[in-house]
């Protein structure tokens, strides 16, 4: 995967949905992680988006069933498109809530994470 910004959103949309299964909200979390931006409002960006646009994202997006497989694959994907902040926060929450993601960073698990999905309409 390279970050071209194709894909952003449809990241951001599985790692909404992921992490409300898991009782986490993201874009707290998000922006958390960037909290040491100078611009604060990039940090809140997740919370202005429509729910008219948040539907047109799901239509096209497919979301894994949760699993310590999909976890590593979102923090996968989430470093190619170049969230390494947001990366560093979620893989802690996920380990304190006992998920295994070490070495999400290795493609072999991070292929993995793509089998078992299933299209999820109208999540956010």
């Amino acid at each position: 995967m390279q970050c071209d910004g194709t894909t952003d959103d449809n990241v951001h949309y599985i790692a909404m949905c992921l992490c409300r299964r898991l009782g986490l909200d993201y874009p707290a979390l998000y922006a958390r992680a960037y909290a040491w931006q100078r611009d604060r409002a990039n940090a809140d960006w997740l919370r202005r988006v429509t729910a008219e646009e948040w539907a047109r994202i799901a239509r096209e997006t497919v979301v894994p069933h949760l699993s310590p497989n999909a976890l590593r694959a979102l923090l996968f994907s989430l470093y190619a498109i170049n969230n390494r902040s947001v990366v560093e926060v979620l893989e802690s929450e996920f380990t304190r809530l006992g998920f295994d993601v070490a070495e999400w960073w290795n493609d072999r698990y991070a292929m993995r994470g793509a089998r078992g999905f299933k299209v999820v309409r109208g999540e956010p």
